[in-house]
């Protein structure tokens, strides 16, 4: 989205998922971050926010509560920004989920020595994070 400031006719531009700005609004993320789900509970889809403040491999997953892998929503190497990812509530099969809390875990690794689909064995792991969603059919 762009507005335009009356005062002094400047022009800002920011896009989300490797945020870029022209003018002084330049903002990339100070800190890595998983913010939670929204809406949660959520039926039949939610959205979820993370920050890199710098280029990663990122994976990005969903577990039941018993910690079996669901969905895997990212894994690839990201930039810096905020960054946006959608579960429509079905597995990687496409099989609908049923109703229950399940895991979202993040997982950023330092992409200097990966190939660009993986990091290297041994990466630097630079955040884990998780959240409990809540999918309510």
């Amino acid at each position: 989205s762009g507005n335009k400031n009356a005062d002094n006719d400047t022009l800002s531009l920011k896009i989300r998922s490797g945020t870029t700005a022209i003018g002084d609004d330049l903002h990339l993320p100070h800190a890595f971050a998983l913010h939670q789900n929204y809406p949660n509970p959520f039926n039949p889809s939610t959205n979820i926010d993370f920050e890199l403040p710098l280029r990663s491999f990122v994976q990005l997953a969903i577990y039941n509560i018993r910690g079996q892998l669901v969905r895997t929503l990212i894994s690839a190497a990201l930039p810096p920004g905020t960054h946006t990812a959608h579960w429509d509530g079905r597995d990687d099969r496409g099989v609908d989920m049923a109703s229950g809390v399940y895991l979202l875990r993040l997982q950023a690794s330092d992409p200097s020595a990966g190939s660009g689909q993986r990091p290297a064995a041994g990466a630097r792991q630079l955040l884990v994070q998780m959240r409990k969603i809540v999918l309510a059919r």
